[in-house]
């Protein structure tokens, strides 16, 4: 950038400067209206291990052992009880496994089954039809004979049970057998397939033991769930891998916890023998560092009660960086096992270790690994909280995204069943964006994460619709008060039943939570307005002072009589974002205000470029010039794990021990930590139109004056600016100006984090005349000290 300026009996002067292809106009005769405080803020969803593996800081994976994604991978072991003739080369078997607890004929309510089971088999009697599975969709699944021996049926998962199913039938199987099956199916009664037994059979927590494969469905429900359960079966994460002769299963019988029933257990044929987790891509390691392990655990089987050592370990366990050997023999009842581990050397993809020192069997659950160092003791990883702190966010929007709706409602975030003590909380399956969630991360952690960011909270509830399910206004009720609950936990006095749960977990205060956004994305639906309403009355009556934002999309839909705060989402092009840029210029001032709370570059973008980065920032003056009506904003989304990227591009990038902000990220740490307070009246005049700008008041006295200029076009351009109606006493003392820019493709990563960061130098010659030069593709703040 240059500047050339001369003075003259106390006015700045322009002269022998390069000729402008811009103006920019800047009116000090007074501020034309506030910024709204709210105005720069986060979006935080658990999508690319934003959470698990990211910024919530266990280090262990699948600590509860409920993750059972990826069974397939172990499918030899079941296909002994398929039919023969489905088992040739050309046929391929998935399996998933999910125990039915307390449920007993008929199913009078929905099932609270954490992971749908179903056989799916590629092709069928010749058929060439191939069913592919996926974790997104409700499968297709087969119905076996008793003996395991026939394929009786293949139901059409994606239509509704209730509205007719489709079934496959083989040629030779009677019509009254399928007839039987829909009867009993449709009454919501139970089929299950005999493979082990005859004649009676005992029951253990509703699940009929002698029985191997179930059809359960609850009457009031679309859904169903079908279960194959083969005689020890040995269900194996891939997140737990066996260390020697261990072999490693799950189970669920005399669990550890009542929420959170399935349990792994590893036994050793011989000593040194265990398993081990390597966490999301490697665990981090620093030299000195301290680690606390802390699990639950018992021994099983017969023999004598074993000892176990834990350690920390290079990813192959050919080193070993710390052992802890404390425990003693492990009885046969459950109870919680700690230590702290120092690691005696620097590791980024290290694992945990856990070995039984004699043969034997033991039990384990909750097995969590944590830095010893935590922000305030609460469970953050550091660094990514530091990116997060450098944003200064007027506002933390949470936990969604399509990510608060599920796939289906019971894959939803319930916000009851992720607080209380962890080894309480039973997760869920983010089917949505693909993998497990432990919910570590839950509402009270989010409510936490909002006040060390000195920021407001936006909790995004669900409103009784997923991405394939709606619950019809007039059935809406509990998940209204499951609304006013969360209010209540939020804000309630301690002595209150869900203000109590707060000051339980370490928070009498209340966090004083004023944001609620009544679903995402979901003012499509049939139901949406129906349940909005709802929703609006109750919370209104009770809670006057919450501020709700609905999700219609002006642009497209009609919104509720009653809105207040309209949800906006854009994901376009740079063409696109520029010829946005004034869309709000013309918005009804009378009308609800706007809440843009997901946009970003998305074609033509990389993993984050540069030039993304500018049309972003050309949108944001826009939004800033129009923050009366626009009163709130947030990028996304927020994170992304290296490791896993759902969705691209994203704000911060990380792996388990490095992360980057992306140039977009930069432009929000930019335009958050130089927000202004008040907007001055500005215009920009241009022959080739690629330079926007907004232009505020530091501070209430506007004794510092904060010029943002973006050049979003492929060359340098020089922007004249002229500042009018100088007040007696501005003086133009000093300025700084800081820059965004690189070529246009150029882009951070993790082995040069800082190849576009923002770069500031003084300015030393200014004044009410100077000229601007604006790199190609730039983001630039220039601020002014005018006293």
């Amino acid at each position: 950038m240059a500047f050339w300026l001369l003075f003259v009996a106390g006015a700045a002067v322009l002269c022998g400067v390069k000729a402008a292809d811009q103006t920019l106009e800047i009116d000090l005769k007074g501020p034309i209206m506030d910024i709204s405080p709210m105005l720069w803020g986060i979006f935080f969803e658990e999508i690319n291990h934003a959470g698990d593996g990211g910024l919530y800081a266990e280090m262990v994976q699948n600590r509860a052992f409920e993750d059972l994604s990826n069974v397939p991978e172990n499918i030899s072991q079941y296909k002994s009880l398929l039919p023969t003739d489905l088992m040739s080369t050309d046929n391929e078997v998935f399996v998933r496994h999910c125990d039915f607890q307390g449920y007993a004929t008929p199913i009078s309510t929905d099932l609270d089954c954490r992971d749908s089971s179903f056989a799916l088999v590629k092709g069928l009697d010749g058929k060439n039809g191939t069913i592919s599975f996926l974790s997104l969709n409700f499968p297709n699944f087969y119905l076996l004979s008793k003996d395991m021996r026939m394929v009786l049926a293949l139901i059409d998962g994606s239509k509704s049970f209730v509205d007719g199913a489709s079934f496959y039938q083989r040629p030779g199987l009677s019509d009254s057998s399928m007839t039987s099956f829909e009867s009993a199916f449709m009454s919501g009664y139970f089929l299950a397939v005999n493979n082990s037994c005859t004649g009676s059979c005992s029951k253990t927590n509703g699940w009929p033991q002698c029985f191997d494969a179930v059809i359960m469905k609850s009457p009031n429900s679309s859904h169903a769930t079908f279960s194959i359960r083969p005689s020890n079966a040995v269900l194996t994460a891939t997140t737990w891998l066996p260390i020697g002769s261990a072999a490693i299963h799950t189970e669920t019988m005399n669990p550890f916890s009542k929420t959170s029933p399935r349990y792994g257990v590893v036994t050793a044929s011989q000593a040194n023998a265990g398993l081990s987790n390597s966490g999301y891509w490697g665990m981090n390691l620093g030299k000195g560092k301290k680690y606390n392990l802390r699990f639950f655990a018992r021994s099983t089987g017969s023999s004598s009660a074993p000892s176990v050592v834990a350690m920390l370990q290079s990813m192959d366990g050919s080193m070993t960086y710390s052992v802890c050997s404390e425990f003693g023999a492990i009885g046969g009842s459950w109870k919680n096992y700690s230590c702290q581990m120092t690691s005696n050397t620097t590791d980024s993809n290290s694992r945990l270790s856990i070995v039984l020192t004699s043969p034997g069997s033991v039990a384990l659950d909750m097995v969590s690994l944590m830095p010893d160092a935590l922000p305030n003791g609460y469970p953050f990883r550091q660094d990514l909280l530091d990116a997060l702190q450098a944003m200064k966010p007027a506002f933390v929007r949470f936990p969604g995204g399509t990510y608060i709706d599920g796939m289906t409602l019971d894959k939803a975030f319930l916000w009851k069943k992720t607080v209380g003590p962890y080894w309480e909380r039973p997760g869920h399956d983010n089917a949505v964006w693909g993998y497990w969630s432990d919910d570590g991360l839950g509402y009270y952690e989010y409510l936490v994460l909002c006040e060390m960011l000195n920021a407001k909270p936006v909790w995004v509830i669900n409103n009784g619709i997923s991405v394939r399910e709606e619950v019809p206004t007039v059935e809406i009720e509990p998940w209204v008060q499951d609304a006013l609950d969360s209010i209540e936990f939020a804000n309630g006095p301690d002595s209150s039943q869900w203000g109590s749960v707060r000051a339980s977990m370490g928070h009498r205060e209340p966090f004083n939570m004023t944001y609620m956004a009544i679903g995402n994305e979901n003012c499509g639906h049939k139901t949406y307005l129906g349940n909005y309403a709802a929703f609006y009355k109750a919370i209104k009556t009770k809670y006057p002072y919450m501020q709700l934002i609905a999700n219609c999309d002006l642009t497209h839909h009609n919104p509720p009589a009653t809105t207040e705060i309209w949800d906006f989402h854009i994901y376009t092009s740079l063409e696109d974002f520029i010829n946005r840029v004034h869309i709000w210029d013309s918005y009804d001032r009378s009308g609800p205000k706007v809440f843009n709370s997901e946009y970003a570059t998305t074609r033509g973008a990389g993993k984050g470029n540069v030039i993304a980065a500018a049309a972003e920032a050309a949108w944001m003056t826009g939004l800033e010039r129009n923050s009366d009506v626009v009163v709130m904003a947030s990028y996304a989304p927020l994170f992304v794990n290296d490791n896993n990227r759902r969705w691209n591009p994203d704000a911060i990038v990380f792996n388990s021990s490095v992360w980057y902000g992306t140039p977009s990220y930069w432009n929000q740490v930019m335009f958050s930590v130089n927000r202004g307070v008040k907007l001055l009246n500005s215009s920009v005049s241009s022959s080739n139109g690629t330079i926007a700008a907004s232009v505020t008041c530091g501070d209430m006295a506007c004794t510092t004056v904060i010029i943002k200029l973006v050049n979003y076009g492929a060359t340098e351009v020089d922007t004249r600016v002229q500042f009018n109606n100088v007040h007696n006493g501005q003086n133009f003392k000093s300025a700084v100006m800081q820059t965004l820019t690189g070529r246009p493709n150029d882009e951070n990563t993790l082995d040069n984090t800082e190849l576009i960061v923002p770069r500031t130098k003084p300015v030393d010659d200014i004044g009410i005349q100077m000229t601007v030069e604006t790199a190609a593709y730039s983001v630039n703040i220039l601020t002014i000290n005018t006293k």
